[in-house]
């Protein structure tokens, strides 16, 4: 919801249905953790939100270049065996 528009306490309330008592103490504790962070107009995504988002995004632009020129993204996801000799993730 912050990531579209920033997340009032009444757009997070009617959403969750529960009492706007709960949805501050909510709020409070994802700006706290760093997850949202409280702007005039309303919560806004926070800065580890921001660094999971780029991390993730920098993550399938990897996997993307890796499918591209044909190598798994995976050592031993296409069944081969991987640079360890090992068949695939769980080592077998």
């Amino acid at each position: 919801m912050a990531a579209v528009a920033p997340l009032t306490p009444a757009a997070y309330r009617d959403a969750t249905g529960t009492s706007r008592r709960y949805v501050l103490v909510i709020l409070e504790d994802l700006d706290r953790r760093g997850l949202l962070r409280r702007t005039d107009a309303g919560h806004v995504l926070g800065p580890r939100t921001i660094a999971r988002l780029q991390a993730r995004a920098a993550a399938a632009k990897a996997e993307g270049a890796a499918a591209a020129d044909g190598t798994p993204a995976t050592p031993g996801a296409d069944g081969a065996p991987g640079a360890d000799g090992t068949s695939g993730p769980d080592g077998a």
